[in-house]
């Protein structure tokens, strides 16, 4: 029981971008901008993991209503068992999701390394002064190349000598390159000082993610037999927020919501084909990982 809540917990959190512990606090994601660290070293934009002692968000109480269909009554006492399993001398350990103690939150690191998949903790940036040496290096490597083509024309039967003359300029010359794997630096506002440039990393068009495809409107169709749900809230403020996270979160999906017993229940497809519904589930798993197909009794043969 308490693996399948704390489940429940990230699932929530993961979806909605925050979730509410009744007599505990939400737990919700925060994003931290990016923060210079000296001249040229800056910390990179990162999700966080917050606590709040009364923020808003998504109850645990109604996804585990909505994951198992029994009653308020019901679920209360599963959360109240939960919660006494789960805390321990006023410490709330949360498998997969991090530690609570005195209203101060340790995430748990698998979790953050998640929802930063590609953020490197520092970020190195492009002075002047190494810019002039990236412009520079071409131009010393051209005329070593010169040098040894006139040398090889003036004394083809002997390399030796080119080779000195080659292995003399570089020496003279060496400028130290910037490193390749500059990581790009995400514009902040009164971030970087006047005297720093950023190089735009050149992305390769072929190694470019495609576009997410764009779903048509499934709203307009005035027959809808099946819904794809994938949470509900208990209060009409609350459904409308989680659908404006999700529409932020998820631009190419319609997110629409519909009363589902005492519950709203939020959708981002429904058909009037229950195969075309559940294509869209398998589809979506790995988005939406508590989604589940519901169709009304008058449509159920």
């Amino acid at each position: 029981m308490v693996s399948e809540v704390n489940k429940l917990i990230y699932n929530t959190l993961i979806t909605s971008g925050g979730v509410l512990l009744p007599e505990v606090g939400t737990i919700f994601i925060e994003r931290k901008p990016a923060t210079a660290l000296s001249k040229n070293r800056i910390s990179a934009p990162r999700y966080e993991l917050s606590f709040s002692s009364h923020r808003p968000a998504t109850s645990i109480v109604d996804s585990i209503q909505l994951a198992t269909n029994i009653s308020e009554k019901e679920v209360l006492d599963i959360y109240g068992r939960w919660l006494d399993k789960v805390r321990i001398d006023g410490v709330v350990t949360i498998e997969g999701v991090g530690v609570l103690h005195n209203k101060s939150f340790v995430a748990d690191s698998t979790l953050l390394s998640q929802l930063n998949p590609s953020n490197s903790a520092v970020i190195e940036v492009v002075t002047k002064k190494n810019r002039v040496a990236l412009y520079f290096a071409p131009i010393l490597l051209m005329i070593v190349a010169i040098i040894a083509g006139v040398k090889y024309l003036i004394m083809p039967s002997n390399n030796e000598p080119i080779n000195e003359v080659v292995a003399e300029v570089t020496e003279r010359g060496v400028v130290s390159q910037p490193e390749h794997n500059v990581t790009p630096v995400i514009e902040e506002e009164n971030l970087i000082s006047e005297d720093i440039e950023v190089v735009e990393p050149v992305i390769d068009e072929a190694t470019q993610e495609p576009e997410p495809e764009v779903i048509d409107d499934w709203r307009v169709n005035s027959d809808i037999r099946h819904w794809a749900v994938i949470g509900s809230y208990s209060t009409e403020d609350n459904v409308n927020r989680a659908i404006a996270n999700l529409e932020k979160q998820h631009p190419h999906l319609k997110f629409s919501s519909f009363k589902l017993g005492s519950m709203y229940a939020v959708s981002p497809f429904g058909s009037t084909d229950r195969e075309t519904c559940e294509e869209f589930v398998s589809n979506y798993r790995d988005d939406f990982k508590q989604i589940w197909i519901h169709t009304p009794k008058r449509y159920k043969e």
